[in-house]
């Protein structure tokens, strides 16, 4: 029993590991990509600068976001092979703060890419909260009808 233990133990130890090496390489990749487009936006007209510099952050953000939930599937696995209360617990508060900065990383680009003023976008407001309960599936134009 205790060498199946030893085994599963030291497998998930390699996937973890496994997974924080591929979310290193996929923020690495993504943030170059990013920083590269924004200087080669240097060479763009200033009008056009805007919309070309918010897909880059929109498409920086979407590999953000992938690289945090890799990073969530990461700390369930380490948390499933925690020895103590006291690592499980600190395995679960990473594991908030980065469902925390997903989320907000998804709000941000959620709001970016819309035309809707970013309150009408903000998911705790109490206008989205009574569109929510509404039953609407389009929570901006039912606050355009509703509340501005």
């Amino acid at each position: 029993m205790e060498f199946l233990e030893v085994i599963v133990t030291d497998t998930t130890g390699l996937v973890v590991l496994f997974i924080e090496a591929v979310v290193l390489v996929v923020i690495t990749v993504a943030t170059l990509l990013a920083v590269g487009r924004t200087l080669g936006l240097l060479s763009t007209p200033p009008s056009e600068r805007t919309e070309q510099s918010r897909q880059i952050w929109l498409g920086y953000a979407r590999w953000l976001v992938a690289g945090l939930t890799l990073q969530l599937g990461a700390d369930i696995l380490e948390s499933s092979i925690a020895p103590t209360w006291h690592a499980i617990a600190q395995l679960g508060a990473i594991a908030l703060i980065r469902t925390f900065a997903t989320w907000a990383a998804m709000a941000t680009s959620a709001s970016a890419a819309s035309d809707q003023p970013r309150a009408t976008n903000w998911l705790f407001t109490p206008a989205t909260i009574l569109c929510a309960r509404s039953g609407e599936t389009s929570c901006g134009g039912w606050i355009q009808r509703n509340v501005l």
